[in-house]
């Protein structure tokens, strides 16, 4: 009964290194294909924060930059901007959750002021999370902040997308190459007797 059972042991067991090495590089196509969707997702940001020192360099209020159509980023995928003073304090803001402007972790504006310009996922409350960049300025004698933000709700669909991709194509390549080796193991075997 154990030598019926052994030539299909063997062929697991052969198995074992192209199952492993499918699943690392699905885990590689994953990983890859998140970090370009994520890391892309601040680059509007980037521009954003950039146009908005220019215009405060020049001299124009921070109020001068946002209207009273504020974006409410737990429901809606426009950019927004707030702009801080030097203690971190809301001078003018495009950007709101339930009619409130959240606070940013503490530390950003130590970061920043250290660091030069940061970009990260900022979460203000569960299931609101927005790609956010913060850059300091300086104007009319004055320093501050600026943060462009963005949710991410349109780039989180395309990785939850992306992952059911990559997980159908690993479940397709093991069947096949299993399917492969137990067919290779059949001619071997055919061709050899």
């Amino acid at each position: 009964m154990i030598k019926k059972f052994k030539p299909l042991l063997i062929l697991k067991l052969r198995f074992i290194p192209s199952a492993v090495a499918i699943t690392l590089l699905s885990v590689i196509i994953f990983a890859t294909g998140q970090q370009v969707y994520r890391q892309s997702a601040n680059d509007p940001q980037v521009q954003i924060v950039q146009n908005v020192k220019d215009i405060l360099m020049q001299g124009n209020p921070p109020e001068a930059l946002v209207n009273e159509n504020k974006v409410d980023f737990s429901k809606n995928t426009s950019p927004y901007i707030i702009v801080y003073n030097n203690t971190g304090k809301v001078v003018a803001s495009a950007g709101e959750v339930n009619g409130q402007v959240p606070a940013l972790p503490s530390g950003v504006f130590d970061a920043v002021s250290k660091g030069g310009d940061k970009s990260f996922t900022w979460q203000p409350m569960k299931g609101v999370r927005s790609a956010v960049v913060v850059s300091k300025y300086t104007a009319n004698g004055q320093t501050g902040f600026v943060l462009a933000g963005r949710s991410l709700m349109l780039v989180e669909e395309r990785i939850m997308k992306l992952g059911l991709m990559v997980l159908v194509a690993w479940f397709v390549t093991l069947v096949v190459t299993f399917a492969s080796f137990v067919v290779s193991d059949k001619l071997k075997k055919k061709f050899m007797s």
